[in-house]
């Protein structure tokens, strides 16, 4: 029986261990990243007295993860201009052919998987693997991480943010004064990453101390600060659900709320943060549905086993060559994409009108008029009376009624659906095309994250933009969106830029495909530490947590090693995924009795009467680009986040 001394002196050289290998990784030559995120446990206590009681803790838990990629070696990718403006930050013409493009592979994917009749798409040079980017080799290496001893402040306060940050640099100091490599601290950048509330505090923190004598103290050496691609996902996805996943409308067939209840998914009740894996793979089995719905309806399609009717594909498209192939599958995912995808264009609504109805007494009419600053201008003309009437859009939407001075009868006004592209008569369809750019967006970063792909990760953050603001326009994420693209595009030297991108990856096995987000693979440690000290048992202490995070990684490989060699087989349950093929089935069933496509139906959805086509009909273009300067400006001079609510409207 080994003694309590004995087993903190092992404790202890296993962090040793980890702290000298660190060291040498570091003596190599090789750079990195810091990751944090906040590590919180509660430890309940049997036997509460008034001087025992339950405790929180609340900490900090950090990473530090090596550069794959030689920042002298790293393609350089030009900026696009020397001052940001607000169209920088939205997708330009060549970004949305970029983003569209790998959208027919994506959606290429699900055709293949779902439908036998499309097999022929295997192994098109224009519908790859893997979609090729610019460090394919670099990304598919394994990443070396080192944990980092938990801090024992809470990046809630700005005073716990300092004492992280101060504890950063001296990590750092000692990690390259014991490595030889002293004479570069001058210089040295290192990024930080983490999720919103983390960016926010830290980026906070360094504004306090921007006035402090020396350069460690201003904490010059950790820059940029930015944020992590798995919390944006993450929100992006909370938001959709607030959109489109009603549970008190579940009445309305063909909705998600009523496929939920469909397929019995009891898991997905709108708690993102909560459940995410089980509404981010709800929310995905839904796009392809719907998808698929709409190409069985284009195909003249029965079933997912029928044979597609199209005029680009022919009969013996199984005996062409590869690039006859080519050329009809990029037909046919160009016609199939044109028909669902809607593009940002900034430029149709410059000029923003809407149509009204007007009714006052037995007198009914129309006119169209202009919207400027989110306010419709009505000029109402009686006898010799003219009154200009400034109204804000969300109320003529509704519906309003005024009353003018010596006018017996109210004055009715209400907005006019537009029949256009934005809008149908069909309220079902509109929700589902607009649901669907929503699901682009998620499939989008999903596999650019696999990927490691720099440049479509920028691309997907400026496409997100007009989606987070038309949520609200405090959208925390739209803020933290702009602020990754003013660091990356404009403020860092373009070989640092490219450098703090790549970083947002992790590749824990190494391989094509198989990559992470940094801050999802924190979550993974963090949930490690909490498990570790956990184990600590009863009248644990700071001194000790502290200690096992230094040797965690060490604990945790010794364990696999020595299961490894005793040849244990750990009883586990099985983590591979279930078939959806039931649950898609069960979808395109309702979606075909329902005639989701069916171009002649007229269908109304309650709780969604205000539900566009497009997730962009009801942005004010001229507001985006006021509040995307504004946030440039605010970024620019390096204040801290002003926590303000956000607008949360579920109606």
């Amino acid at each position: 029986m080994m003694s309590a001394e004995s087993k903190r002196n092992i404790i202890a050289e296993y962090g040793e261990h980890l702290q000298d290998k660190l060291v040498k990784d570091v003596s190599e030559g090789r750079n990195g990243k810091l990751n944090g995120d906040n590590l919180d446990i509660r430890v309940i206590t049997n036997d509460i007295r008034m001087q025992n009681k339950n405790k929180d803790y609340h900490f900090f838990a950090s990473d530090y993860i090596l550069d794959r990629v030689d920042e002298s070696s790293m393609p350089v990718l030009t900026q696009t201009a020397d001052q940001p403006h607000a169209k920088h930050f939205l997708p330009s013409a060549d970004e949305t052919s970029i983003y569209k493009d790998s959208l027919k592979v994506l959606l290429s994917r699900v055709l293949i998987q779902h439908i036998p009749a499309f097999s022929w798409m295997k192994n098109v040079a224009a519908l790859p693997v893997h979609i090729p980017h610019l460090l394919e080799e670099a990304m598919a290496k394994k990443s070396t991480i080192h944990m980092l001893p938990v801090s024992l402040n809470n990046e809630v306060s700005y005073e716990g943010c300092i004492h992280i940050m101060d504890e950063y640099v001296k990590m750092v100091n000692s990690w390259y004064s014991k490595a030889g490599r002293g004479g570069e601290l001058e210089d040295l950048k290192i990024p930080i990453g983490g999720d919103q509330l983390t960016r926010c505090r830290l980026q906070g923190a360094k504004s306090l101390r921007a006035g402090a004598h020396t350069q460690q103290e201003r904490f010059e050496q950790l820059y940029p600060i930015i944020i992590e691609l798995f919390h944006t996902l993450q929100d992006f996805l909370e938001k959709l659900c607030k959109k489109f996943l009603k549970m008190d409308h579940s009445r309305n067939v063909a909705t998600l709320a009523h496929l939920k209840l469909v397929i019995q998914r009891t898991n997905v009740n709108g708690q993102v943060k909560a459940r995410f894996k089980a509404h981010e793979d709800f929310v995905t089995l839904a796009g392809e549905a719907y998808f698929l719905a709409h190409v069985m309806k284009k195909f003249q399609m029965s079933s997912l086993d029928d044979s597609p009717k199209h005029q680009a594909i022919p009969d013996n498209i199984h005996l062409l060559h590869k690039q006859n192939k080519q050329n009809v599958a990029n037909r046919v995912m160009e016609d199939i994409v044109n028909d669902i995808f809607i593009p940002f264009d900034s430029k149709s609504q410059e000029k923003s009108t809407c149509l009204l109805n007007m009714e006052m007494g037995t007198w009914r009419g129309q006119t169209e008029t202009s919207v400027i600053n989110n306010k419709v201008k009505v000029k109402v003309a009686i006898g010799d009376t003219s009154v200009v009437l400034e109204i804000p859009k969300d109320t003529v939407q509704k519906g309003c009624s005024v009353k003018l001075s010596g006018i017996e009868h109210h004055l009715k006004i209400k907005e006019q659906p537009s029949q256009s592209l934005n809008s149908t008569a069909d309220e079902l369809q509109d929700y589902v095309v607009n649901f669907l750019q929503w699901y682009f967006i998620i499939i989008q970063l999903q596999d650019a994250i696999h990927e490691g792909d720099v440049v479509r990760t920028n691309v997907l953050l400026k496409q997100m933009i007009p989606f987070f603001y038309s949520h609200s326009c405090l959208s925390k994420y739209f803020v933290e969106c702009i602020d990754f693209i003013l660091k990356t595009e404009f403020v860092l030297p373009p070989h640092y830029a490219m450098r703090v991108r790549a970083a947002s990856f992790v590749n824990v096995r190494g391989g094509q495909g198989q990559n992470k987000a940094a801050d999802m693979h924190k979550e993974n440690e963090v949930k490690l530490l909490k498990d570790l000290i956990k184990g600590l048992g009863a009248n644990k202490t700071e001194q000790s947590i502290v200690a096992i995070s230094k040797a965690a990684p060490v604990v945790s490989s010794v364990v696999d090693n020595f299961d490894s060699m005793l040849d244990l087989k750990i009883v586990k349950s099985s983590h591979q995924k279930r078939s959806s093929k039931d649950d898609i089935l069960a979808i395109i069933n309702i979606l075909q009795k329902e005639g989701l496509w069916d171009t002649s139906r007229v269908r109304s959805l309650q709780g969604f009467q205000h539900m566009r086509r497009s997730p962009f009909s009801l942005l004010d273009n001229s507001l985006l680009y006021r509040d995307i300067e504004r946030t440039i400006q605010r970024l620019q001079r390096d204040l801290p986040y002003i926590d303000e609510e956000e607008e949360e409207n579920d109606n």
